[in-house]
């Protein structure tokens, strides 16, 4: 007997126990049915690289969404059951028959409405119901469709790639324009996820390594084939504009290198996935980061070797800056350019093969070349660490007499501010913030823009700007050069843009895409992805709609136009913190520290002064006071984790025996701490120096000063170190907040300082 005369058999006896069993096995036939698993639809007639099924939401119900350019009044669709088995389409009032193996006019079904509730059933050739389920059908338009296939989508599919970044695995790609037309069709060779904190989102983020070059944006410029490709998910980003927005920014305004994007519908192992933007990736190419490709160079001089298995080592510059290397490497004969540096978090850049630490303890990974020489490293290390030298000495280095200017070229470090500024995004020029060198070359200039997801956003709302406030942003702001900058790419270029183009009605002006064309174009993509992932999205910051976006962009727009007319003349009016006023008594003292990087920020723009400050904290101050160089972080204590962002300052303090912890070896480091236990840390820190405690007698409260903090805190008495909360109060068991911990600190520091810091 033939396999399709067994299951015909096997069916009929399926439907006569359907019909003895009643309800009960009807329910437990309908899971055996499947049709969610097994009918399939095709967005091109004939192609079986565009198959996919009804996709379960991330609310749970279920999905059918279409490709742009799928003829929807011929929709293919395939069953596997034997003859006699149809299936009826319901909408409304509408209903359509079909065998298993048809085509559906979906376009008459939903009759012009879409998104639309369509009930599909099959049955058998009796009539009974083996199967129902329930969809919410939608047509995509003008977005081209991705239809990605792995290679083995059983054990390496969508959600083995999905479950971590460590999952590599291999497949097909198959791009339709909007019009359903094959574009592209190639094999992939990695299918990866990426990203940092968008990793963490449910639509996650994808790169693509294609086995051949192609332009896969069909911008007819050879020079823009490349193997890497990124898929966006911009789970974030609930208007899923803002990147594209960012982009279009940095073209108008004459960014040297700029990410070209394209939005597609993405279809993944037969599921839709939502609506992404495909983007070149950030990196060294033609077509790319233009410049010179030192990691080649690289691959040449080390010719056999594997470069991924030496070992690291770590050396520090002449200037103070750390890095680590690739140790046994060849040199090439020129180290000058080459490199793709990103500004980013501790925890992402010691992820990377090589990075560099400054003295102020800013992190910087090394892109490109990934695995460089120790030559390399001494040199691009050393140059960064000048320029942020220069940063923080009104513009100049004092080391070598370069100006900021003369290391970075300021006008690309401009545009970058520029574009952070409007979107008020929350990593601006502390992640995801590129610089390059090119060889020969005779600085870096700062770019591509790159992750704008989390921003246009309303951050600081009583702050008419925002970038500026942060510590590095400040900066470059003192520097009358930056600011005429600023104010002329604002003035001439940007501002008539966002006016007259991006916020115009019109779709576009030829050139830029307009916010109307941008949205009109993506519209019916975002339908999708919203009946996928949800219309609000539970990702970090507030979600907003389009035309909170647009009005956003708009009010932004106008504040920064009013800034710009006299910035050139203004080098007073930004200070970092937003809530550390002129006026009030530790303003001196929090800006000072911050300026000589004693203290950080609670964010970007707020100090969070009043906050009260922690055992973490205060150590981690000491720390950034005494400079030890490199430590290597044990777990001293019971409740301090290796990579903990306070562990190196823990170990240190454990090691210098200042932190000694409590009975049950613990630190207890998000513990608030006294005024009392500051003084006894800074005591500690400073050789434990003889004390007379007779200072202590014209404090009333002196009784409540601990036995073990008593000659501490004569010591500070005596040495201007802690002042009373009153004449006759030091109040030694209160809780100190940050403003106080600040004040002590830096007192501290000024003691020992070669000369009075005000």
């Amino acid at each position: 007997m033939n396999i399709r005369k067994l299951f015909s058999l096997a069916l009929a006896l399926l439907t006569a126990l359907t019909l003895l069993a009643g309800p009960a096995y009807a329910e437990e036939q309908k899971d055996a049915a499947g049709i969610a698993d097994g009918l399939v639809f095709y967005g091109m007639p004939g192609n079986d690289g565009t198959a996919f099924r009804v996709t379960r939401s991330d609310a749970g119900g279920y999905v059918l969404f279409l490709p742009s350019g799928a003829d929807a009044e011929r929709v293919p669709f395939s069953f596997p059951f034997p003859d006699g088995s149809y299936i009826t389409f319901d909408c409304g009032a509408e209903r359509q028959t079909y065998d298993c193996d048809s085509a559906a006019d979906i376009a008459s079904l939903l009759n012009g409405s879409s998104p639309a509730e369509l009930d599909i059933t099959l049955r058998n050739g009796a009539g009974v119901i083996l199967d129902s389920l329930t969809v919410t059908a939608a047509v995509s338009s003008s977005v081209d469709s991705l239809f990605l296939t792995s290679a083995d989508p059983n054990a390496h599919g969508r959600s083995w790639t999905a479950a971590s970044k460590s999952n590599v695995s291999s497949g097909s790609l198959l791009m339709l324009d909007e019009n359903g037309a094959v574009t592209h069709g190639c094999a992939v060779d990695q299918i990866k996820g990426r990203g940092n904190s968008t990793w963490g989102f449910p639509k996650k983020p994808y790169q693509l390594k294609l086995a051949q070059k192609d332009d896969l944006l069909d911008t007819g410029d050879p020079e823009n084939r490349a193997k890497k490709w990124i898929l966006l998910a911009n789970y974030a980003d609930a208007t899923l504009m803002a990147n594209q927005i960012a982009l279009e920014l940095g073209a108008a305004i004459g960014m040297e290198y700029n990410i070209g994007y394209r939005p597609v519908d993405l279809y993944y192992d037969g599921e839709y996935a939502g609506s992404y933007l495909l983007t070149e990736k950030v990196e060294i190419g033609s077509g790319r980061v233009a410049i010179f490709d030192l990691e080649k160079e690289n691959a040449a001089a080390n010719a056999g070797a594997d470069l991924s298995s030496l070992p690291t080592g770590t050396g520090v510059t002449e200037n103070g800056a750390r890095y680590s290397y690739c140790d046994g490497m060849n040199d090439p004969e020129d180290i000058s350019g080459g490199y793709l540096l990103e500004m980013d978090y501790a925890e992402r850049a010691l992820e990377e093969v090589c990075w560099i630490e400054t003295v102020r303890g800013t992190w910087v990974t090394v892109k490109s070349p990934e695995f460089a020489t120790r030559a390399e490293m001494e040199h691009i290390a050393s140059l960064y660490q000048s320029f942020e030298n220069a940063v923080y000495n009104n513009g100049t280095d004092p080391d070598t007499g370069k100006r900021y200017s003369d290391i970075v070229d300021v006008a690309s470090i401009a545009q970058c501010y520029l574009v952070n500024e409007l979107s008020r995004d929350i990593d601006g020029f502390a992640s995801s913030a590129y610089l390059y060198l090119d060889r020969g070359a005779e600085k870096m200039k700062m770019g591509p823009l790159w992750d704008y997801d989390l921003g246009f956003r309303e951050r600081s709302p009583g702050t008419p700007l925002y970038t500026v406030h942060g510590t590095f942003m400040n900066r470059i702001y003192r520097n009358r050069d930056f600011r005429e900058a600023v104010s002329d790419i604002y003035r001439g270029t940007m501002y008539p843009f966002i006016t007259e183009v991006l916020l115009s009605e019109g779709e576009n002006d030829g050139v830029f895409d307009s916010f109307g064309g941008i949205l009109g174009r993506i519209a019916d993509s975002r339908t999708g992805d919203a009946l996928i992932w949800g219309a609000d999205h539970e990702g970090p910051g507030q979600d907003i709609s389009t035309e909170q976006l647009r009005g956003f962009i708009s009010k932004h727009a106008e504040i920064m136009r009013s800034a710009y007319e006299d910035w050139a003349d203004r080098d007073d009016e930004y200070h970092v913190f937003t809530d550390v006023p002129a006026d009030s008594w530790f303003a001196p003292e929090v800006w000072r520290a911050e300026d000589i990087g004693l203290v950080h920020g609670a964010s970007l723009t707020l100090f969070s002064p009043f906050s009260r400050a922690t055992r973490a904290q205060t150590v981690q101050i000491l720390f950034n006071m005494d400079g030890p160089g490199d430590i290597s972080p044990r777990p001293v204590f019971s409740d301090v984790a290796e990579d903990a962002w306070f562990a190196e300052a823990v170990t240190w303090a454990y090691d210098s025996g200042i932190a000694r912890g409590a009975a049950d070896n613990a630190f207890r480091p998000e513990a608030h701490i006294s005024r009392q236990d500051i003084v006894v840390l800074l005591y500690r820190y400073y050789g434990e120096p003889e004390a007379d405690v007779s200072v202590l007698e014209k404090f009333s409260d002196r009784g409540q000063i601990s036995g073990y903090a008593a000659d501490a805190m004569a010591w500070a008495v005596e040495n201007g170190v802690i002042k009373g909360t009153s004449k006759t109060r030091l109040s030694p068991t209160d809780t100190a907040n940050r403003a106080e911990l600040t004040a002590l600190l830096l007192r501290c520091y000024q003691i020992t300082a070669e000369s009075p810091l005000f």
